[in-house]
């Protein structure tokens, strides 16, 4: 629905996931000129700052007569554990767009690893290699013993996408769901580009921009030796199967961390 108010609703929210593209695909969106920018691209209310309060929250969206706006906070799917979080963004815009953009998981664990070392800079993994922090027992990250186990369940969970799908699913009806895939975004970014402004009902435009913009989604998992390459897919790749399979989209086309 485009706005026409003063006081501005999102219009669409890219729900997730993190390292997955966020950033690169709100830019696209913002390029197009029906699209109000919010003030910041993750806002994270529906997730961690419920408590500031709705005008908080809105205080984020100006957007002129006859512009759509929107956001993109990852944690929306990342932390979508129960339907919480989906419910109470359908409750306030049941007429809302959700985009997700996934990412091989694999190839997103290790990009948040080194998110998480050179970003967020936690101190335990300053010295780490990427290897010994995905040999420690995936298992163990459950009871979250450690502070090691604690990043690795952060950092597996994310990888995980089926069971928050299908969460997103049972709230919004599947029309209202764009499921992207970052490396469909990298190879053809103008087509997945008119298939998203489609979606939140926009005219596409061609932009030479969809094909300039430098892709910085961390290393990927070249890093990885061929034994936890294999330990990391034998343990996502049979969600990720179901993820694939849920959403549409061709499982072997979406692969990138074969062992």
């Amino acid at each position: 629905m485009q706005n026409n108010n003063a006081a501005a609703i999102p219009d669409f929210f890219i729900v997730g996931t993190m390292k997955g593209g966020t950033t690169i695909l709100y830019d696209f969106i913002c390029s197009h000129a029906l699209v109000t920018r919010a003030k910041e691209k993750e806002i994270h209310y529906f997730s961690l700052y419920p408590q500031k309060g709705l005008q908080w929250y809105l205080s984020h969206f100006d957007a002129s007569p006859g512009t759509i706006t929107g956001e993109a906070s990852p944690t929306y799917f990342d932390v979508a554990y129960t339907g919480a979080i989906p419910s109470w963004i359908h409750a306030f815009n049941p007429d809302a767009k959700i985009i997700l953009i996934a990412r091989d998981p694999v190839e997103r664990a290790v990009s948040h690893f080194f998110h998480l070392r050179n970003i967020n800079k936690v101190d335990l993994l300053q010295d780490m290699d990427i290897n010994q922090f995905f040999s420690f027992p995936f298992e163990a990250s459950l009871t979250q013993t450690t502070q090691a186990d604690y990043y690795l369940q952060q950092v597996l969970y994310f990888s995980c996408y089926s069971r928050k799908f299908n969460i997103y699913r049972s709230v919004f009806d599947r029309s209202r769901i764009l499921v992207l895939h970052n490396k469909e975004l990298r190879q053809t970014p103008q087509d997945t580009m008119n298939r998203t402004f489609q979606f939140i009902g926009l005219e596409t435009f061609t932009s030479p921009e969809f094909n300039e913009f430098k892709y910085s989604s961390g290393k990927n998992s070249n890093v990885l030796t061929p034994a936890i390459r294999k330990k990391l897919s034998d343990f996502l790749y049979r969600d990720y199967a179901h993820f694939c399979e849920a959403a549409g989209i061709r499982f072997d086309d979406a692969v990138e961390s074969r062992p």
